[in-house]
């Protein structure tokens, strides 16, 4: 009894799920983006909690996931950046260098676009010292109407 119900189960797994996922939509795709950019923060701006302007240089790669319901319209997205790397440097030349692994999610329903970022976004460390400065999400996600 116990064997023909295993069966059963290891059988109707798969099938489980091959109509699920033909039920939630196509394939995701998967973008791959450089990211490779310097730009200038004004005091107050997100990464600048200085009241000098201060040089910011990012490097990565994006990897953004798009998913679609059976029609082929947008549902969600995740971007996730391994090893985004962030270098703030100050007008005397001196630099912090800090990681960002955390991934972005956005969402589509019916009209409402949602965008929420989970884990740590930022954390600048100098050696010996420990975490000087870092950016965590808000617990409330962004949303707009599109």
């Amino acid at each position: 009894m116990r064997a023909s119900m295993l069966r059963s189960t290891l059988l109707a797994a798969p099938l489980t799920l091959l109509l699920a996922s033909t039920a939630m939509g196509a394939q995701p795709t998967r973008t791959v983006l450089p990211i490779n950019e310097t730009f200038i923060e004004d005091p107050g701006g997100y990464f600048n909690p200085c009241s000098q302007p201060l040089t910011v240089s990012v490097t990565s790669t994006a990897y953004v996931t798009d998913y679609v319901d059976q029609s082929g319209n947008f549902v969600r997205e995740l971007t996730t950046t391994p090893q985004l790397t962030g270098m703030i440097t100050g007008p005397n030349g001196n630099s912090l260098t800090g990681l960002s692994p955390a991934p972005s999610h956005l969402s589509l329903a019916g009209d409402v676009l949602t965008l929420s970022f989970t884990g740590q976004q930022w954390r600048f460390t100098l050696p010996g010292s420990g975490s000087v400065f870092a950016i965590a999400p808000s617990p409330i996600p962004s949303t707009a109407n599109p």
